[in-house]
């Protein structure tokens, strides 16, 4: 009787914070950014029709993750009628709610979630500096030779700390918002400048021949580069949970699916006729080798803004969970505000430290995004739902649904990790390469 009165969107007005205008920021955000970069990457190993296919297939099938891990939430509050419950509390609890082979292991598995939120969230973080590092660096030189890398990481580092130092996720909107206008900007400069201004000019759209591939198989590999295409189930929770309307998140025209809509379109123009511009032929993510006709250096310092004002979206879940779930409700604080900006600081200062000691750690990066993101988008989600059961309809048809998803994720699993793994063995062990990976892609690492 409690659950049919109780609401669980209910919250404290001072938490509610974001209005659905800035919601909807967040999510493109969240999405639009450094993984766009490496979309064309991933189109080389299905072609032209196979990179749409699967593009939209994960894109939709990590929504429905995390539409289905959210609807969980609500669920769970409404059972306990506890409105502040986390991710890591919702798959405990279902956990301890199901089968009783699981129980013993319900509060592992919560602990398991905080920590791949909080590891993938932090080692981006580092990929976030050195990206911005590496496309400073590209533009520096043409004015001075052999600057090490190391220079622009300080720099990067300089220009996130009063950014990280906000508080208030409300705050942040207009980061957001300047970000999504800049990674917008890149992709419209780069339709205009090579696509119209060619065809107005009567000059070939593409030098390249290469971009013939309409089907390619090697979906494994394609599985490895999507993976920074695709957003955490974490950062998706934590604006809900922040939002003054939250009823408005979810739906077949929520906030989220219409975010969703707009980084969609975004990513699949981006690929496509970033792939139809080079070919199969040697692509760097750092925009290194990107044939920009005029003005290649505004673009490049534009994507190393817009990653740099992504850091605080994506720190905000680590540091969310480390003060808020762990530290806070441990021990009674004095002054909570002093003690969230040490751990803000502290969090920094690490991934500074990891970014200036492994530049070169995008393979580790993709192991951990391998591993972790399966796992939070569509296993845990499919998990909890089957633990949590199903309250009306066909359930036999959301059963064996679910069950698909948790196949599927493993599958993607997997073949993240195949494919993190031979790029380690290039990276770190001097393993001769060999196609589909790119001929002189690791030069500057092997050499």
């Amino acid at each position: 009787m409690g659950n049919a009165i109780h609401n669980p969107y209910a919250k404290p007005v001072e938490k509610a914070s974001l209005s659905t205008f800035d919601t909807f920021h967040f999510v493109v955000k969240s999405v639009l950014g450094f993984g766009t970069f490496y979309l064309p990457i991933a189109f080389v190993y299905t072609g032209y029709v196979g990179g749409l296919f699967c593009t939209i297939l994960f894109t939709i099938l990590y929504i429905y993750g995390i539409h289905l891990m959210l609807q969980c939430m609500v669920q769970a509050r409404a059972r306990n009628g506890n409105n502040n419950m986390t991710m890591s509390e919702t798959v405990a609890y279902a956990f301890n709610e199901g089968s009783k082979c699981c129980r013993p292991c319900s509060k592992i598995f919560g602990y398991l979630v905080n920590i791949l939120l909080i590891v993938v969230h932090f080692s981006i973080g580092v990929l976030y500096i050195v990206f911005s590092a590496q496309n400073l660096k590209s533009v520096a030189n043409s004015f001075w030779d052999n600057l090490d890398i190391r220079v622009f990481i300080a720099i990067v580092i300089v220009c996130i700390v009063p950014l990280f130092l906000i508080r208030d996720v409300c705050y942040l909107s207009p980061l957001n918002i300047t970000g999504n206008i800049l990674i917008l900007y890149i992709i419209v400069y780069y339709i205009y400048n090579q696509l119209i201004s060619s065809l107005l000019q009567g000059s070939p759209v593409s030098d390249s021949s290469d971009a013939t591939t309409i089907v390619n198989s090697d979906i494994h590999l394609y599985i490895g580069f999507v993976m920074f295409s695709l957003s955490s189930v974490g950062v998706m929770v934590a604006i809900e949970s922040k939002m003054a309307n939250p009823e408005a998140y979810l739906g077949w025209w929520g906030t989220l699916n219409r975010a969703t809509c707009l980084t969609l379109i975004a990513n699949l123009i981006w690929g496509l006729f970033m792939y139809y511009q080079m070919g199969d032929a040697i692509y760097r993510p750092f925009l290194e080798n990107m044939p920009w006709n005029i003005d290649g250096d505004t673009i490049k310092i534009s994507a190393a803004v817009v990653v740099i004002l992504t850091y605080p979206l994506n720190g905000f879940v680590p540091i969310d969970i480390i003060f808020n779930q762990y530290i806070t409700t441990s021990r009674d604080i004095k002054n909570p505000v002093r003690v969230e900006m040490i751990v803000r600081i502290i969090f920094l200062v690490l991934t500074a430290i990891c970014a200036l000691a492994f530049p070169m750690m995008v393979p580790v990066v993709k192991m951990i995004c391998a591993i972790a993101l399966p796992l939070l988008n569509l296993i845990f989600p499919a998990c909890t739902k089957l633990s949590l059961g199903y309250e009306s309809g066909k359930k036999w048809i959301w059963i064996l649904l679910h069950i698909l998803i948790i196949i599927l994720g493993t599958l993607v699993l997997l073949c993240g990790v195949y494919c993190a793994c031979y790029e380690i063995t290039i990276y770190y062990l001097g393993k001769p390469i060999k196609k589909p990976f790119f001929d002189n892609a690791y030069d500057d690492v092997l050499s």
